[in-house]
């Protein structure tokens, strides 16, 4: 009778888990490199680790895609609901439960190439006409902070490139794999544009809601900890990253934004 009582427990716990596994919902945005729709399918560095992830777990979820302001309120208020990839700043710290990094970004400012511009701090950037950010991103919050009233925000990531060389924004800040993306994909020089200030790395996770049994969450992070022990997670890095980024020697404002 113990025995059969400790058996029950046990299959309750199992069916508990599974049933959570299978409410979960993930929920992402159209920001390439990073996570992209091509022919309907979904790429990227964060939707090849999140999906490595899952099928190390045994679990397939299609994420949704969605625009950035949308799922982040989603991922703050539904139950069993992750989010990627996402900047872990201090304000965001206590709103979600994290997995990760899945991996690291360094953003920057550019301008175009003959943009006149000779700068040296802070506040000679809060001089430009307008800077280009992703509206409701953790740097926009950041530079909002920071007292930048100069701050056009950008709502479709696809056409931040496009405003930048039409001269609609005078500067962009996006990342340096994010800006290296956008200009191959629409053939172009990497000499178009410059940076002119580099801002403090990210780190990129997968955050869950706060009300996604915790139990879950941690089976997330063993399973990332075992791809990088395996050495899958270091493959599909190499997948996406270049060696070196073309402008990582290149000196400008160092803007601290976490």
């Amino acid at each position: 009778m113990r025995l059969l009582r400790s058996f029950c427990i046990l299959f309750l716990l199992f069916s508990t888990s599974l049933s959570k596994a299978s409410d979960l919902q993930f929920l992402t945005e159209n920001y390439p490199p990073f996570n992209y729709l091509e022919n309907d399918e979904l790429k990227g560095i964060g939707a090849d680790i999140v999906k490595a992830l899952g099928n190390k777990l045994g679990i397939e979820k299609t994420p949704r895609v969605l625009p950035w302001k949308r799922a982040y309120k989603t991922a703050l208020t539904k139950p069993n609901t992750g989010i990627f990839s996402i900047s872990r700043t201090k304000d965001r710290e206590d709103l979600f439960q994290w997995v990760g990094p899945l991996f690291s970004v360094r953003d920057y400012i550019f301008v175009k190439r003959n943009f006149d511009f000779t700068g040296q701090n802070i506040s000679d950037l809060k001089k430009i006409p307008s800077i280009g950010t992703q509206a409701e991103g953790a740097v926009h919050k950041a530079l909002e902070k920071m007292d930048f009233n100069n701050l056009t925000l950008i709502y479709q990531v696809s056409r931040q490139l496009d405003l930048l060389l039409t001269n609609r924004v005078s500067a962009l800040q996006v990342s340096d794999l994010a800006m290296s993306f956008d200009l191959q994909k629409n053939s172009l020089s990497f000499s178009q544009v410059k940076p002119i200030a580099i801002l403090s790395q990210a780190d990129l996770y997968l955050a869950f809601s706060k009300n996604t049994p915790a139990a879950e969450v941690d089976r997330w992070q063993k399973a990332l900890n075992e791809l990088i022990k395996e050495g899958k997670h270091a493959a599909i890095l190499s997948k996406h990253f270049p060696s070196l980024s073309i402008w990582g020697q290149e000196t400008g404002i160092e803007v601290q934004v976490n």
